[in-house]
This record gives structure tokens, sequence and C-alpha cells, in this order.
């Protein structure tokens, strides 16, 4: 039914004010509707444009494109999971904090993580000594990401002791770091600090209920049994050289949490939509003020304190990255504060933030100097990430009265030569010198990772185990033709690991994430998360097999100041090791 509803994009929107004012016009619906076809997408996208016009009135415009992945359209209504869009909304939670002089003990930007969150400890001791809650905001702690040490069982606790044992890529305060650990690690403070409330009731109390949002929450829960909430759509079966081949797929929600929320609220678990993200972006505008009441929310010191610059973040930008030189000319420099960048469009200065979680994708704009903010939240899982830039910079464009851009062209041909596979397995590939494949099954850990890894081998002409055959059975995540070691993982963002022998003691690693389809002949499906990444087998001083994983399984920023991690052996030369048990 998905691919049969490809092309309906009926409209569903509500207007504040005369047609005559509107960004989101008739030529701008077909642009919105051909992004969606020029992508193949199966899903749909919210959309919010606001404006403040000269006497001061809003010109405020929501609407639906597309499907929401179950057969029914997407509404201004239609919820959303906004992934990283949360981000801000942890931020400004630590800024009210701050501002708050009734809140014991007092902070500021400027305090040190060791004398708040009790267990905090890095690796580097420096930055585990001096970190203060601007690094963190602004992830400039020398951490990468570790996107898969975290669990679906953990909590913010679990994880903060954890931290001691992830590698740093870089320096203390060298360079920039996307990391979602630490805005989970900042939305523990609205716990340990005198407000003793979990952060996702802070947030709905002093943010969410005050300035109306009524459908924005952190609960799964909550947004389920609305009625409103959109389904990931997946892409089975996808070739970047054919990208309408693929066979749409919705995808259950990547998370499960209740009111109280979780260790991810604060770093990527909202769920909101059109007409809230509106409100929102009126309030930014605003400098805090809700828009209906003209009541301060939010100091306006606390917004200027997110937007301010401190470092430099090229990493945030995909279309910039991927795109040729007279793309790249349209940006200037971007610059991260605390859920927020700012960079310049077109000469134009834009304040923004991004979000990415399984099966959903947003952007939340604003362009202060030209009283603009433009969102869009969308539920294309493989595509999303590029479609919402090129559609929000598009709407920009056609607001300012700029000439339009092709974004979707340069990009999709970037994307296509860009494309990474594993290099293919020689021949004569030699058995590793650790043991044979089938010796390599068994119980992986590593400590600052929550998930342990019970590798089952599965080799060509040999039968496997009843537990492995299990884990796959009806599961299209093995190559019968290649010796493969498979695990289970307990992440929010993958569910599988699967190691390929290369040759020798070299495998090609894989995260993969594993969905139901809802179809008896075929009952799962299967895409990757990432990149291939390398990983060796060996032997350690005390004859403990363990593979160290190297190719950026750490997550670690682009920027300019990151590093491998070099030494004598596998573990010292591993971004993540794990030692079988």
């Amino acid at each position: 039914m998905l691919r049969a509803l490809l092309f309906s994009s009926a409209l569903f929107f509500s207007l504040s004010t005369s047609a005559a004012q509107n960004v989101l016009t008739p030529e701008v619906d077909t642009f919105i509707e051909g992004t969606l076809a020029s992508w193949f997408s199966s899903g749909g996208v919210g959309v919010a444009v606001v404006r403040q016009l000269e006497d001061g009135t809003w010109n405020v415009e929501t609407k639906g494109y597309g499907n929401r992945g179950d057969g029914n359209n997407v509404t201004a209504d239609t919820l959303f999971a906004m992934g990283s869009s949360s981000k801000l909304f942890g931020a400004l939670t630590t800024g009210l904090l701050i501002a708050n002089e009734s809140v014991t003990p007092r902070i500021t930007l400027d305090t040190k993580i060791a004398d708040i969150i009790p267990g905090w400890q890095l690796a580097d001791p420096v930055a585990s000594e001096q970190a203060t809650i601007v690094d963190l905001a602004s992830h400039r702690t020398g951490l990468p990401g570790h996107l898969l040490s975290y669990t679906k069982e953990d909590n913010v606790t679990s994880i903060i002791e954890r931290l001691r044992y992830l590698k740093p890529s870089a320096g203390f305060r060298e360079t920039f770091q996307y990391s979602n650990i630490f805005y989970g690690v900042l939305s523990h403070l609205t716990e340990v600090l005198s407000t003793n409330m979990k952060f996702a009731r802070y947030a709905k109390q002093h943010l969410f209920d005050p300035l109306g949002m009524s459908s924005t929450t952190f609960s799964y829960q909550v947004a389920k049994s609305s009625g409103n909430l959109a389904s990931g759509v997946g892409r089975d079966n996808l070739s970047l050289a054919d990208l309408g081949s693929a066979i749409p797929r919705a995808m259950p929600f990547w998370a499960n949490d209740t009111e109280d929320g979780s260790y991810m609220s604060g770093a990527g678990g909202m769920i909101s939509n059109a007409k809230d993200t509106a409100v929102f972006l009126q309030t930014l505008l605003l400098n805090g003020q809700n828009p209906s009441t003209g009541e301060t929310i939010i100091p306006a010191g606390v917004i200027d304190a997110v937007t301010t610059g401190i470092t430099v973040a090229e990493d945030m930008n995909i279309i910039k990255a991927l795109g040729p030189p007279e793309v790249k000319s349209l940006f200037s420099p971007t610059v991260y504060g605390a859920g927020q960048t700012t960079s310049t469009y077109r000469g134009h200065v834009v304040i923004q933030h991004g979000g990415d979680v399984p099966g959903f994708h947003s952007q939340v704009s604003r362009l202060p100097y030209d009283k603009l903010g433009v969102a869009v939240l969308l539920n294309d899982n493989e595509f999303g990430a590029y479609m919402r830039d090129v559609l929000v910079y598009g709407i920009i464009d056609r607001a300012l009265g700029l000439e339009p851009v092709d974004l979707t062209t340069p990009t999709q041909k970037a994307l296509i030569s860009g494309a990474k596979q594993p290099t293919s397995r020689p021949s004569d590939a030699p058995e590793p010198s650790v043991g044979t494949i089938s010796s390599l099954v068994g119980e992986y850990k590593a400590p600052g990772y929550g998930s342990s890894l019970k590798l089952c081998a599965f080799i060509p002409n040999e039968q496997p185990t009843e537990e492995c055959q299990a884990m796959v059975a009806g599961k299209p995540i093995v190559d019968p033709t290649i010796p493969t070691l498979l695990a289970e993982i307990s992440s929010p963002l993958a569910t599988h690991i699967s190691l390929r022998h290369f040759s020798g003691n070299y495998f090609n690693l894989t995260s993969l994430y594993v969905l139901p389809t809802g179809d008896e002949s075929r009952p799962f499906w299967a895409s990757s998360t990432g990149n291939p990444r390398l990983a060796e087998f060996a032997m350690d001083e005390s004859g403990v097999v363990g593979f160290g994983i190297t190719g950026n399984f750490w997550t670690a920023g682009g920027s300019a100041g990151t590093r491998e991690p070099v030494g004598d052996t596998v573990k010292d030369r591993a971004e993540v090791y794990y030692s079988r048990s």
C-alpha cells in the first residue's frame, strides 16, 4: 500500500493570515511534492513556516505532505520523532536551571561536571577534571560519539559509570566531536540538583506547557495514544544505482519511553508536530516570549547563550559536505553553541539544529534577521537526512525571493559516487592465525560498551548451532558463501553486528538494523546502519582472544584534530576492543 501512495500527497494545513502573505504557495507545494518524488519517498513531511510581518503580526503556516507510513496522509497534527532537534530543549533546560536562583547548588556554564555529577570520570584525566557544562554542550571534550556504546536497558547513571573506559579521539577542547552521550549527562542535572525531577517532566512543566505545545512529548505511549503518530518508512533492498527499486517498509517506533523519558530524552527523544514546532519557532524569534501572551518563558540571555558559537562544526552541514564547490560556496563555516548551529546561507544568518533517529529526520531553522522560521519533519528513514536540508533551503529561497537552487541533483550524485562497499574477499583467503573461524565463537565484552556480543559462526557447508539458526531465522543477514560471525546487540540504533571474514585475522564489520515486514513469505528485512568497519582478531598477552575495531566505529568527528589510536598491539590500535569472556 505504501508504494501505491507514493505520489499521493494530499495537503492538510492551517493558516493564520491571508493567502497574500503565504510562503507555502502552490508553487512551493509543487517543490515539496517534487522533492519527495525525486527521492522516491513513500513517506511524508510536516512543514512549519512562520514569519513576523512589518506590523508585528505573524504569518503562521503548517502543512502536511505525503504519507505518514500507515496509509494516512500527513497533516499539521502528525507527530514525528524529532531526533537531535531535542538537544535545544536539553540546552534550554540547562539554561533555565542556571537562571533560576532558587536551584541549589548554584551552577553556571563554567561549572565543572566533576563537581555536580556523581561518578563522573573520563579516560582523559584533564578532560575528566576540567570539563564544564559548556564543554559538554558544545561537544569539545575529546570523546567521539561512541554511538553503539549505549543500550536499550541503560540509564544515565549506568552510562556515566562506563564513560571512563571509552577512548578519546582528540585532546580536551581541541576539536568538535558530536556526542549524544553528553546531552544525556546534561539532562541528568534536573535530577541531581535541588529540582529533583526527571528531565522529560521538567521540560514539559517549564517549556512545553507554558508555550502551549500540548502535543509535544518525550513519551512514545502518549504520542501513540493520540492517534497522530507517524511511522518511519524504510527501504528494503535499496540500491543507490536505482533509488526507485526499493520496497517501502513501515518501521516500528524506535523507542518506548514513558512520560519519565529516558537517557535519550535530552539528546534525541522528543516527539512533536508542525503546529507545535511553529509555536516554538515564534518563541525563539521573539527571544523567549510566548507568541500568544507575550510572557517570557525562556530568558533572552538563555537563548543568547545557547546560540553563541563555541566550536567550529563543519560536520553538521551534510548538504555542504557532499556538495560540489558551487554548493559549498552558498554556505559560510558553521559554529556550534549548545543545541544550535549558526552559519550563513546565501548571505543570510541561519540558526538551526537537525535530528536523526531510526525512521525519522528533522530540521528546525530560523533566520533571525529575516524574522523567518522554517521546520521540516520527515519519516523517510534512508534519505530524510538529505531531503530535510533540500526542503529547508528550498523554502528559504522562495520565502526570501531568491532564485531557487537545485540541491537534490548534486546531493544524489555525491551519494551514488561516494557509496562505500566492503573490499571483496580474496578467493584464497587464509584462516585466522588465532584459530579457525568456528573457534572464535563466544561472548565478547568491551568495558565502555553496555552490550556484550555473543558471536555465532556461519560457515559455508557447516551446520550452525540451533541457537544460531534461531537468531537468523527468516532474516536476510548472512551470505552463505562467506564465513561470518554474527551477534545480536541491544542498541536503539542497531540490532545485529556482522563480521564477514576478509582474510586472515581481518573481518569486515557492519552494524545492521533488522525489522519485521508483516509478510509471512519474507518476515524480516535488514539495512546497514553505517559504512563498513574493519575488525582484527588477536590474542592478548594473557592468551585471551579479542578483536579490535577501526574505521571510525567510534564515530569521531570529521574535523581536523581527530586521530586514530596508535600502538604495537591490536588492542592499542583499536578504537574499541572486545575481549572474549
